[in-house]
């Protein structure tokens, strides 16, 4: 398998972490700290605080699970916004 080369600079993934546990989120996070071509931006713990760090921190990448205050077919609708490349969102249950 060849290896793709890392990306720097403004084309890293810029990623949010939501979940409603703590220990999966600073899991998840330390996981993604060890990737050179993603960029945590933000966590959040509630589907209301995650919708409002995706559009803040212009997020590349959506990881949501748990978010126990918005139901998990909500977030993608809730997030999109105008941004230059359409966001990717994972959301289920892991």
């Amino acid at each position: 398998m060849t290896e793709l080369p890392a990306l720097n600079g403004p084309t890293r993934i810029r990623v949010l972490v939501a979940d409603d546990h703590p220990v999966v989120r600073l899991g998840l996070s330390a996981l993604l700290a060890t990737e050179p071509d993603l960029e945590l931006v933000a966590e959040a713990e509630q589907g209301e605080e995650a919708v409002a760090r995706f559009r803040e921190r212009r997020v590349t990448v959506a990881l949501a699970r748990g978010l126990i205050d918005l139901p998990p077919a909500a977030f993608p609708k809730w997030v999109m916004v105008p941004v230059p490349a359409p966001p990717h969102i994972g959301a289920g249950r892991f």
